[in-house]
């Protein structure tokens, strides 16, 4: 089952994630976790699209997440514990 995803109308390029090609393309094969989205930079309020091309395509769950170092920093930078549970 093919789909594409966008970040802000625009193809993700380097913030693709692993199950998806720079412009975006990527195809359901089997029933897991799909790794759509890697943003690359600082964290910040985007806009996430999904369009899935074939009929009868069904999502269950989306997860967001935020990368381990980015955590840590946020902690420390509020003068919090830089560790990270």
């Amino acid at each position: 089952m093919r789909f594409v995803v966008l970040i802000d109308g625009k193809p993700p390029n380097d913030a693709r994630g692993l199950d998806v090609d720079e412009r975006g393309a990527g195809t359901v094969s089997d029933e897991r976790l799909y790794q759509l989205i890697r943003e690359p930079g600082p964290i910040t309020e985007r806009t996430f699209e999904i369009t899935f091309l074939d009929a009868s395509a069904q999502v269950y769950v989306f997860t967001f997440g935020q990368r381990e170092s980015s955590r840590i920093n946020a902690a420390a930078e509020q003068g919090g514990d830089p560790q990270v549970e």
